[in-house]
């Protein structure tokens, strides 16, 4: 695998050479190239989803071409959200053909939110956070995701997490994924969840601070919580027991 990295607009963007995809090449991220890639972590790959809509219907908007911003973002979001409650009723109404351009929000949006060089980034994620949660979860999965975020949705009720309905519940599990979470982000979420699962992850997050597995030894909800943070903290040199 051959790793190139380029700045472009004072960010570093990472492009990879993987044997199962093609070469990403520098082009304008508009709303066609998200309809034909995806991401893992913040690597850009081919993956075009021309099986579950046409681009020709995803020209209904009118943005095909256009590099994403708030405002023509906000109406696609809008218009997708009321179908979504239709096709939750009846999934037949994913498939009407008149919907194919709706289709095509639902296979663009992922990759587009998760890309960490979306250019108009911080406006559209507090949007999504804002007035469509359903669309959380690549959100918060966002290498550069402003810290701000990533709290927005920790102070989310639970009557209104996005993730509720998930095996995994909580907005943290999927915030921990993150690698760059900030350590201050891990301390909130070590402190408000219930899970053992997730006070595990946060000990073992890479950015998790001496403070909260302090925590996590003391406070923490089962006995291989307060292990693993006492590990941790002697791995990183900050405990030593006699």
């Amino acid at each position: 695998m051959v790793q190139v990295v380029a700045h472009l607009h004072h960010e570093s963007v990472q492009f990879v050479h993987d044997p199962r995809y093609n070469w990403i090449m520098m082009t304008e991220r508009t709303y066609r190239w998200y309809s034909e890639h995806d991401f893992s972590d913040d690597r850009a790959y081919d993956c075009p989803h021309s099986k579950e809509f046409s681009i020709k219907d995803f020209d209904v908007f009118g943005v095909t071409d256009q590099v994403p911003t708030l405002e023509n973002i906000r109406p696609l979001l809008d218009e997708y959200a009321s179908w979504w409650k239709s096709v939750e009723k009846d999934w037949n109404n994913y498939r009407d053909p008149s919907n194919g351009h709706l289709r095509g929000v639902h296979w663009t949006m992922g990759p587009l939110l998760k890309d960490p060089t979306l250019k108009d980034r911080k406006r559209i994620h507090e949007y999504v956070v804002k007035n469509h949660t359903k669309w959380s979860i690549p959100v918060v999965g966002n290498p550069s995701v402003d810290e701000s975020i990533h709290l927005a949705l920790l102070n989310t009720t639970k009557k209104n997490d996005p993730t509720g309905d998930t095996k995994g519940g909580e907005s943290g599990c999927f915030i921990l994924l993150n690698k760059n979470a900030t350590g201050r982000v891990i301390d909130i979420i070590a402190r408000k969840t219930k899970k053992v699962k997730i006070q595990l992850d946060c000990a073992r997050h890479g950015n998790v601070t001496k403070e909260t597995l302090v925590y996590l030894m003391n406070e923490g909800r089962s006995s291989s919580v307060k292990t693993s943070s006492m590990k941790r903290l002697m791995d990183l040199g900050q405990l030593k027991v006699a």
